[in-house]
Parts: C-alpha cells; sequence; structure tokens
C-alpha cells in the first residue's frame, strides 16, 4: 500500500469545507487536534474519494457513533473501561485518536494479541489534548483492541486503510512551520512511512505569527529535506490569497510569504504548485464583497470552491508522480 501523506494547517485539516465545523461536538477549538471525518468537501478529502475511486482502495472510519450502542459516551469519545474495544478488519494502516485526561488514564494497544502500546494518558492540562496512535502494518486482516488498564479511556477516532493507497490527513490547525515540524512531524508523518508528501506551505500562521519570510522559507526547506530523507516524493503546495488586512505586526505583507514559499521549493529543486496565483486570478476584478463571496469561508480560509481548486492541482500533479495510479 502507498501512502499520500497532507501535512499542513486548518486548510489541510479541512476549515472552510461546507458541514465540516458545524460537525464537531464539543465544538471545535483554534488548532483543534482532532481529525475531521472523511464526507466533508475539503482538498484532502476530494483527493481521497477520487482516489478511491478510481483505485481499489478502501478506508473506514470509527467514531462514538460506531459503538454508541455498546459504551458509554463522554467528550465526544467512547468510553473503555470495563470492556474492551475490539475491531477486526483487513488494513495496512491504523490511526487512533486517545483523549488525554486530568486523571488517571492508561491505554493497552494490542494488534493480533499482540501489546503495541502502553499510553499514559494522564496530563495536567486536557484542553485540547490527545495523542495520536499510528501502526503501519501489513495489509491483511488483523485484530484491533484497546483496554483500559488504570482508570477510564476515552477514544475520539478511529482510522483503518487498504488496499493500493492511503490518503492520510495530517494537517493540524493553526500551526507555522516551525511549530509543525516541532510538534507533530515525527508523530504524525514519519510515523506512517509515506511514498508521497503533499505540504501546504503554512504561510497564512507563519504571517500571523509575524515570523519573518526568511525564517518561514528556512523551515520550509527544512520540512521538504526531512520528506525526502524518508524517500518520499514531494510537493510544496502554496496558499491562497486572504481578505483584509494583508500586512502583519512587524509591517510584512502576506504575499512576501508566497514568495518565501516559492524560494523554499526552488532551494530544494521541489515541485510547486502556485495556488495563489491561480485562485488571483480567479478572483482578478472582484470587489471585496465579491471575493468573498466567491471564494471564501472567513477572511483566511477558502471555502468548497477553493477547496475544489487545491484538490484539482494536486490530482493533476499525482498522475506524474505516481504513474498509473488512474490505471
Amino acid at each position: 500500500m502507498k501512502k499520500i501523506c497532507f501535512t499542513g494547517d486548518s486548510h489541510t485539516w479541512g476549515e472552510g469545507a461546507s458541514g465540516l465545523v458545524e460537525s464537531f461536538n464539543p465544538p471545535v477549538l483554534g488548532g483543534d487536534k482532532r481529525f475531521a471525518g472523511f464526507e466533508y468537501p475539503s482538498y484532502v478529502n476530494l483527493i481521497r474519494k477520487a482516489v478511491l475511486d478510481k483505485t481499489n482502495s478502501i478506508n473506514h472510519e470509527y467514531t462514538c457513533n460506531t459503538f454508541k450502542d455498546d459504551y458509554e459516551m463522554k467528550y465526544g469519545c467512547i468510553c473503555v473501561d470495563s470492556i474492551p474495544l475490539k475491531l477486526r478488519e483487513y488494513t495496512g494502516l491504523i490511526r487512533i485518536t486517545l483523549k488525554c485526561l486530568t486523571k488517571k488514564s492508561t491505554a493497552k494497544v494490542f494488534i493480533d494479541n499482540k501489546l503495541c502500546d502502553e499510553v499514559n494518558l494522564m496530563v495536567n492540562d486536557d484542553y485540547n489534548t490527545y495523542r495520536i496512535l499510528s501502526y503501519d502494518l501489513e495489509d491483511i486482516e488483523h485484530e484491533l483492541c484497546i483496554e483500559a488498564f488504570d482508570g477510564p479511556v476515552y477514544v475520539y477516532r478511529i482510522e483503518t486503510y487498504s488496499g493500493e493507497y492511503a490518503v492520510v490527513n495530517c494537517g493540524v490547525g493553526s500551526t507555522s512551520a516551525t511549530q509543525y515540524l516541532d510538534n507533530f512531524w515525527s508523530n504524525y508523518v514519519e510515523s506512517i512511512c509515506p511514498d508521497v508528501i503533499v505540504m501546504e506551505a503554512h504561510s497564512i500562521n507563519d504571517w500571523i505569527d509575524a515570523e519573518s519570510p526568511e525564517h518561514s522559507r528556512a523551515k520550509l526547506v527544512e520540512g521538504i529535506n526531512l520528506a525526502k530523507a524518508i524517500g518520499a516524493k514531494t510537493l510544496l503546495l502554496g496558499v491562497s490569497p486572504i481578505l483584509e488586512k494583508q500586512y502583519n505586526n512587524n509591517n510584512i505583507c502576506y504575499s512576501a510569504y508566497i514568495e518565501a514559499s516559492k524560494q523554499a521549493a526552488d532551494d530544494t529543486d521541489c515541485t510547486f504548485i502556485d495556488s495563489f496565483s491561480v485562485i488571483s486570478d480567479k478572483l482578478h476584478g472582484l470587489s471585496e464583497d465579491e471575493k468573498r463571496k466567491l471564494m471564501f469561508y472567513d477572511k483566511w480560509h477558502v471555502n468548497n470552491l477553493g477547496h475544489k481548486i487545491y484538490a484539482d492541482l494536486v490530482l493533476n500533479w499525482l498522475k506524474y508522480a505516481i504513474p498509473n495510479i488512474y490505471d
């Protein structure tokens, strides 16, 4: 199974796609660590659907609604206590999201009756705190078992992937390029051994955080080099325009961060998709209000149309990056 991994911030996570934010209970937080559902028209989901439609690939998602008849629900999760959670199916990749607590909580994860992890989920501050566990497996039938060992364990989400391709969303909202590499790269990306990495450039959050464009460029170069070091074909996806204020607190224009992402791709001989220019061309000549209605969910996030543009641009590249993907 080839794994196509998408990194980035809230654009990659899916914000702006209709129905996605409203689907969360409890409500979405800034930089939410919970992964989004597969059914909403975000660009990663659109790409996943296109790949599933044209290849022998399967993915499943399991949430509290899947198990609501058998387990207590709390925090938007299912509570595993005296009854272990078991799941059997063909899969080559499993991702599990567990909620951390300010009280004792330890999970034991077994695959095919073998203990794979014993995870202490007790933290000092459980605000928006989750643990992501990923298991890269031989693509055959497996049995997953999650047991509560010391206190209850709250399971937010399980994802499984099987077949030719896995399209995996590793985006985390409100992250700059620096934050993503420092806090998420190892656990979210390297753990799944991806064959292809599509890196969204974090330009908006780098601009918001007022990191210099040069620093943004350097961190993107670092990320591209990390991707290449694990043998993944790599694409740097440029970010859309934004509305309203174009200068940050250091009086640096947003477009400077777009140029920094282009330079990072040039410096590393990495393919770059200039979404900024493509979307800007579609907005040319429109008033601010017309731009908002056509392309934007809010001032920093594109709507369904913007997500479709992202998806179409990336899918066109995938045809060449992965020969015969649509045969």
